[in-house]
């Protein structure tokens, strides 16, 4: 209780946290929170120095990796008398994990940070092996997973048949997640070549195992995954082949709160410029699933004004409005018009921005429904076609940039070659069925994510 009195006092004030620091930024300490910035890592400092000065117990537990993501995560956890534990992620509320996503959340391992050195760790590595990860060197941390999955093995083993013949020079075999190109190590368990068991492993994420020899990582496995009934699925390179459509370089889930708000829009037409009278153009019946979605008018009538009308709690979300005449290789131009406000209340997201070309800017209306955006074309003109963008975090493929696509083999990652993308797709022809693939941008961004090809889909992992 008093836990959640104080927290709540904390995201009532009137400067909260940005998240946009330097990438690298020095684990400087207590002195961070005078800055009110950092990642989740300060975050979780500041509510721990503000609870632990109280004399309120919280520890700070995290994840090495996402399971399905590049990156790992912290937040701080508190338990109350009878021993259920509670976790925040400033600024949010505090919650009980066991009845929060926070549980079955994707992800292969949790660890609480701790003052002390887990010695019976590093005495048992010690024993077996002097090369060891530097994650797990100096290992001031407890494994926690069980509290925090929902899907786990207490005893995850791994097959015979999926490890690699040859003889390791390392008796410590790690279990590594996945972070672009990268395989990192997450847990770790006693190797002799044949035998092996990792303790307390959420299942669904894609693993690899491998051993630590001077200095790099050894695979003795494909990339596998275990479903939820308990069978592994491994991941690699058939001699068959397949033509891909690709569309993003990173999981769009971030983005599909953007993308239904666009479900029920309205492109309309009119010849008064205060839209007494409209006829519609277009209705949009499904989230969309790519930069550019082109829609074509259901109307022969010439019209002055056109616009856009996001619908209700949409906030008229919407990135890149482009209206053409048929044969038209450009987009009409004209004055744009619409509803002044946007729900920042700072003129970053403006109506102005469906028609600045620039598809990482948006529309975002100060009220849930209302809102609209559009251009008087100056003079009448008959629409054939619309192309729209929803907000995004600009992770689909866009035109002009170069990327390249690789697949995951034994010895390491092999390109199927670099393209220059002329439209918001590309497409790779001859690429290997079974594979876990990866897609980079070499032109801009850094978050790229591993992904199969099923079903005429990139499916992400």
């Amino acid at each position: 209780v008093a836990a959640r009195c104080l927290c709540d006092s904390l995201r009532k004030r009137s400067r909260f946290f940005t998240t946009t620091v330097p990438q690298g930024l020095p684990h400087v300490g207590p002195e961070i929170a005078q800055s009110v910035s950092g990642s989740c890592r300060e975050l979780s400092d500041y509510v721990v120095y503000v609870c632990r000065a109280l004399g309120i117990p919280c520890a700070i537990d995290f994840m090495p990796l996402h399971g399905g993501g590049n990156d790992g995560h912290q937040w701080v956890s508190f338990t109350d008398k009878y021993g259920t534990l509670y976790f925040q992620e400033y600024p949010d509320k505090i919650k009980e994990v066991r009845k929060d996503k926070m549980c079955g959340a994707s992800k292969i391992k949790v660890y609480r940070n701790t003052f002390s050195l887990n010695r019976a760790m590093q005495a048992e590595m010690q024993r077996l092996d002097t090369a060891v990860v530097p994650f797990f060197r100096d290992p001031h941390i407890v494994d926690v997973t069980a509290d925090y999955a929902k899907t786990y093995k207490k005893k995850l083993e791994i097959p015979a048949s999926m490890l690699y013949s040859g003889k390791p020079r390392s008796r410590i075999a790690y279990l590594c997640g996945s972070s672009r190109m990268d395989w990192e190590p997450v847990a770790w368990a006693e190797f002799d070549g044949e035998h092996l068991a990792f303790n307390d492993v959420q299942i669904e994420p894609v693993m690899r195992i491998a051993t630590y020899e001077r200095g790099r990582l050894r695979y003795w496995t494909d990339p596998f995954e275990m479903t939820v009934s308990g069978e592994f699925h491994v991941f690699a390179p058939s001699d068959s082949v397949q033509d891909v459509t690709l569309f993003a370089k990173y999981p769009l889930w971030q983005d599909e709160k953007y993308q239904k708000r666009m479900i029920g829009g309205v492109f309309e037409g009119s010849n008064d410029p205060d839209f007494r009278q409209t006829e519609v153009l277009f209705l949009i019946e499904k989230q969309p699933e790519r930069l550019r979605t082109m829609a074509y008018s259901r109307s022969l009538t010439p019209f002055r004004y056109v616009r856009y009308i996001g619908p209700e709690k949409g906030h008229c979300n919407v990135a890149e409005i482009e209206f053409y005449e048929a044969g038209g290789l450009l987009p009409l131009s004209g004055r744009v018009i619409g509803t002044p406000g946007c729900y920042q209340q700072d003129g970053s997201h403006e109506y102005t921005n469906a028609f600045d070309g620039n598809t990482e800017t948006s529309f975002d209306y100060t009220e849930p429904y209302g809102g609209w955006t559009g251009l008087d074309l100056g003079t009448p003109k008959v629409i054939d076609k619309i192309i729209y963008t929803p907000a995004n975090r600009d992770n689909y493929v866009r035109s002009l940039d170069e990327y390249e696509l690789s697949y995951c083999t034994r010895r390491g990652w092999r390109t199927l070659g670099q393209q220059t993308a002329m439209l918001d797709s590309l497409v790779y022809k001859r690429v290997p069925k079974g594979a876990l693939l990866l897609l980079q941008n070499h032109t801009r961004g850094k978050q790229e994510r591993i992904f199969v090809y099923e079903e005429g889909k990139q499916v992400w992992k």
